[in-house]
């Protein structure tokens, strides 16, 4: 693998030079980047030199002063801290497959869309529907366990900065080994005294254990016991579930009236839900990660770090018209 000199260092404009001799066996990520004249350049390793080439990123993790187009990118707190302060090559292979959860979580709610407004064929839907739901559940359980993995390689590797003379323990390597105890989710403090872990970090996994324990019923029902979501209705506004849907009874979703009157509920307000409730996730962890233990100094100044997915711009969507209906098409 192919080790950035001192000379690439000050010949991509968004590394920090002044961090090369601090890397503490961190390996800079060659991101596109938008440079000072807004151009995008493209940096890569060829024959043992890092060359520059003009590309637009199209589905991309992106470095740029601000963000380049808000309908298709977003801001993510957990990739900036990471391409950042911590780009050791064992934390960004697992921050890969973040990333691909994410980009998930985003394609499953464009696909749904896509199959409502596009396919004037609906007799067939309620199947391909079920199954999309379905494997949102599941990456939302891998988001969890992709995050639990990069946890416990901080958590032997890192300095803790809580108090001096802290002793760390082991970490387990699945998230419900912490938050479960007799198959009950555990107090704050009982989670503290466990796994003597410091408040924050404690309490960010005491908050979304609730979560967790729900996405997780839901999870292992269709991948352990051969439980599938509930039907799915199709009808001219949108796709519905009973009020006793599995992808509702669980969580603390619905508004009151949230029901047709044919006692149906639309399925957006959930996939709204779980998208934000898991990027809400990601900074939380992020910030409970930054408060107690200590990183170098950054590789990267002036500059943030985004995620470019094309079908954010369906998510967004979303979001602005469940402002006044929760339906694709309010009929009313």
């Amino acid at each position: 693998m192919y080790a950035l000199t001192e000379d690439d260092f000050r010949s991509i404009e968004y590394l920090n030079p002044e961090s090369f001799n601090q890397l503490y066996g961190r390996s800079p990520v060659l991101l596109p980047y938008k440079n000072s004249n807004d151009e995008w350049k493209i940096p890569f390793v060829r024959n043992n030199k890092v060359i520059f080439i003009d590309g637009i990123p199209q589905a991309s993790v992106y470095c740029a002063k601000e963000i380049d187009d808000a309908t298709t990118d977003i801001y993510l707190n957990l990739l900036d801290f990471i391409y950042k302060r911590s780009s050791y090559p064992y934390i960004v292979k697992l921050l890969d497959s973040l990333k691909y959860d994410v980009h998930k979580l985003f394609t499953i709610n464009a696909k749904i869309d896509i199959l409502y407004k596009y396919n004037q064929d609906k007799e067939c839907m309620s199947d391909l529907i079920q199954s999309e739901i379905e494997y949102l559940f599941i990456v939302c359980k891998s988001i969890y366990d992709s995050l639990q993995n990069m946890i416990t390689k901080f958590w032997d590797r890192n300095v803790i900065v809580i108090r001096k003379g802290y002793i760390k323990k082991k970490l387990p390597d699945t998230y419900s080994k912490i938050i479960y105890k007799n198959k009950e989710l555990s107090s704050l403090n009982e989670i503290i005294e466990r796994y003597s872990l410091p408040e924050p970090l404690a309490n960010y996994y005491y908050e979304s254990g609730r979560l967790f324990d729900s996405i997780k019923t839901v999870r292992d029902d269709i991948v352990h016991h051969g439980k599938g979501i509930d039907y799915i209705f199709s009808y001219e506004k949108g796709f519905a579930v009973t009020e006793e849907s599995t992808i509702y009874k669980n969580f603390d979703v619905l508004k009151k009236n949230s029901q047709n009157q044919n006692n149906l509920i639309s399925i957006r307000p959930m996939i709204k839900y779980l998208i934000t409730e898991m990027l809400s996730l990601l900074d939380n962890y992020t910030k409970s990660i930054n408060s107690v233990l200590k990183f170098p100094m950054e590789t990267i100044t002036d500059y943030k770090i985004y995620l470019r997915i094309p079908q954010i711009k369906y998510y967004n969507r979303m979001v602005k018209e469940l402002e006044k209906t929760e339906w694709w098409h309010d009929t009313a």
